[in-house]
């Protein structure tokens, strides 16, 4: 599916119109073939964060939240091919804050190349 689901990716970025696009890629790092991203933005959170979150939004049992979490790459495999990161630990506001930033740079990084 990948092959096809990348295909697709390529087509609709060819569509956008805004100055940037963001592509959700869950399984980047297990996935490969991204030639056609210009950066990678990775957001994180403690692991205990994740759980807890899991937990509570898909109601989730350990054994296959822990199963889940070992097949997905490691947080420090995700940061060596991040060129940003957000880091979504606290509040809204510092989130906001985070993506804000993110955004103007983001706005701007086109007519940097």
């Amino acid at each position: 599916m990948h092959p096809i689901i990348r295909a697709e990716m390529r087509n609709e970025i060819k569509k956008v119109k805004s100055p940037y696009c963001i592509c959700v890629i869950p399984l980047l790092i297990e996935s490969g073939d991204i030639d056609f991203i210009d950066r990678v933005l990775v957001v994180e959170s403690p692991i205990e964060l994740q759980i807890e979150r899991a937990k509570k939004r898909d109601n989730m049992t350990d054994e296959s939240l822990a199963h889940i979490l070992k097949s997905q790459a490691s947080a420090s495999d995700r940061r060596k091919i991040a060129n940003d990161i957000i880091t979504n630990d606290s509040d809204l506001k510092s989130l906001e804050a985070q993506v804000l930033k993110l955004h103007r740079f983001y706005s701007n990084y086109r007519a940097m190349l």
